[in-house]
């Protein structure tokens, strides 16, 4: 579990920007993000393009638009990937089960397993820890919302506690100083 969610040392840029060159939309990726705001987390689902050509996999920015580049193997397309992108698993990479779990009980730091559905990303999940923010109102996991005011999104599909704040070896980010587009609009 915790190599999932273990950010590498130093990111494989170069390798990453030739296998997202080779990426299509519509396939089906699981991608480590980091960053400072929600600490480490992984997406799963399907590869999605702005209109400005940058690749999305459940609303969270993947890669930017594709570019002719040369290596020493000769011409290639790639995308640079975004710099909160750590890595990209392989589909036999397991994310913990866990149990089916209340989301408005999810408190900050626990280990959570959550599916999303949001057009136009259709189905995907996000296995982080969750945060909750420094108000106490609103905790997500990734950039996704679960639950604000004791109010389940209605995004949510489901949610599966894997651990309790402390009981995984995950690093914990600390609350969230709110922020304005952390709000659940329709």
């Amino acid at each position: 579990m915790d190599s999932l969610l273990q950010a590498p040392r130093r990111r494989a840029v170069a390798e990453m920007k030739r296998e997202l060159g080779a990426i299509e939309v519509g396939d089906t990726l699981r991608v480590l993000f980091a960053n400072e705001r929600h600490g480490v987390f992984m997406v799963s689902g399907l590869v999605h393009m702005t209109g400005l050509g940058d690749f999305v996999i459940g609303g969270q920015m993947l890669a930017g638009p594709k570019v002719e580049t040369t290596d020493k193997s000769g011409e290639l397309v790639a995308r640079n990937p975004d710099n909160d992108v750590k890595k990209l698993h392989s589909d036999s990479d397991v994310v913990p089960d866990g149990s089916v779990f209340d989301a408005v009980a999810v408190s900050h730091g626990d280990l959570v397993s959550v599916e999303f559905e949001q057009e136009p990303y259709g189905l995907f999940s996000v296995f982080g820890v969750a945060t909750r923010s420094r108000t106490g109102d609103q905790v997500v996991v990734g950039a996704w919302i679960i639950a604000h005011d004791g109010v389940v999104n209605h995004r949510l599909v489901s949610c599966r506690l894997v651990a309790k704040a402390g009981g995984h070896p995950v690093p914990i980010p600390q609350e969230r100083a709110p922020f304005d587009s952390d709000v659940v609009n329709d």
